[in-house]
């Protein structure tokens, strides 16, 4: 009877409505699984958040230097462009220069009096310049005048000072 008593007891406790072991076991896996499963997501979620908020942040850091390089880039670019301009002006006035028969001494002086953005303009100006200054064939200007002084006074200065007091005089 003892038997009868312990299997009286399993089977009492069975209609009593208590659960047996062997099924609580899977409930709680199934609770635990959801929560890991809740967690894991979670930690996913966060994980992506982080990732999409350093991805932007990567993007936006070589996006401003990109754009440094960029502008960096442009502004060598234009000062190139620019002296190269430059030195193309400088070669035509100096090709304009010498064409017009300057004397090789005064080309580049003579060069950078030219105004003009094109070979003709550059050929005008140098033309009106020539015009303004007289010959360029580079022979100087000499005065017949000077030095010859007066023949009758000689080259004694004390002759020529009294000549002078008596034309004051006179």
């Amino acid at each position: 009877m003892s038997e009868d008593a312990s299997t009286g007891t399993e089977s009492g406790n069975a209609s009593e409505g208590t659960p047996p072991a062997a099924p609580e076991q899977p409930t709680k896996t199934t609770e635990w699984y959801e929560s890991e499963l809740a967690r894991v997501r979670n930690e996913a979620a966060s994980n992506r958040v982080k990732g999409n908020e350093k991805a932007e942040a990567a993007r936006t850091q070589v996006t401003q230097e990109f754009e440094a390089k960029l502008a960096e880039s442009s502004t060598a670019h234009e000062t190139t462009k620019s002296k190269l301009s430059q030195a193309e002006a400088k070669i035509a006035k100096l090709s304009v220069a010498l064409k017009s028969g300057v004397s090789v001494d005064k080309v580049e002086a003579f060069a950078g009096l030219l105004q003009g953005n094109t070979a003709e303009e550059l050929t005008a100006h140098a033309e009106t310049l020539k015009s303004l200054f007289g010959s360029t064939s580079g022979e100087p200007a000499v005065d017949p005048s000077q030095g010859r002084g007066d023949e009758t006074s000689g080259s004694d200065p004390d002759v020529a000072f009294a000549a002078w007091i008596q034309s004051q005089l006179n």
